[in-house]
């Protein structure tokens, strides 16, 4: 792990206000470490719940996915399986 490259992702968070940007090649260790930095920023914005910014996961389809519209499809889910029996 590049530290240097982890810290460049950490203030990229904060210069791009939270926009990925990414200047490494997809699926090499540079990207990662990046990523990694980026992320650990992300984690310690504390702004997340006062301006509308939410945490989001990514499907297996690599498809960005909104947290409140997961949760509802989840449990749409639970209660269609509970209403079969």
């Amino acid at each position: 792990m590049d530290e240097n490259i982890v810290a460049q992702g950490r203030k990229s968070y904060w210069a791009n206000k939270g926009k990925m940007d990414n200047p490494y090649d997809f699926g090499t260790p540079e990207y990662n470490d990046f990523e990694r930095g980026w992320v650990q920023a992300c984690k310690r914005d504390t702004s997340h719940t006062s301006d509308g910014i939410a945490y989001t996961r990514m499907n297996p389809n690599l498809i960005r996915a909104d947290a409140a519209e997961e949760t509802k499809r989840q449990e749409a889910s639970a209660y269609e399986k509970a209403s079969a029996g």
